[in-house]
């Protein structure tokens, strides 16, 4: 009998934790404003960025056009791509249904693709980072 209860209780906050992600909405342009004008505070040196939220809300992918940061060490790249991904949660709030974030690097300042031929994929740790808040 302890044991259907616990099974009771497991698909409840299964399903509690899912309602909470399906109420999210989409990153609004507000946030995004939000977003944009934070990364130069973290990467000085950034001449473009350009922000995509894919549909289902679980990923963020966030272009940046920044010659100066293409070139910087690897550990710099890496740590200042985890900054903005707190920068992200920080923004899209408690209830965001991100489990990915994408930091995409090019060294062209003109380019308005999603994938510049130079781009360099770095992981914001979207997941990590909402575990760690207890997500």
């Amino acid at each position: 009998m302890k044991i259907r209860n616990f099974g009771i209780i497991v698909a409840a906050a299964v399903v509690t934790s899912m309602s909470a992600c399906k109420e999210q909405k989409r990153i609004d342009m507000a946030q995004v404003s939000e977003l944009e004008k934070g990364i130069p505070k973290i990467i000085p040196s950034v001449a473009t960025i350009h922000t995509i939220q894919k549909d289902d809300y679980s990923m963020v992918k966030i272009i940046i056009g920044d010659p100066a940061f293409y070139n910087a060490p690897e550990d710099k790249r890496k740590a200042d791509a985890v900054k903005i991904g707190q920068l992200v949660i920080s923004v899209a709030g408690a209830d965001n249904c991100l489990t990915k974030g994408v930091l995409v690097v090019t060294k062209d300042t003109r380019s308005d693709t999603e994938m510049p031929a130079d781009a360099m994929e770095l992981d914001m740790k979207i997941d990590s980072l909402n575990k760690a808040a207890g997500k």
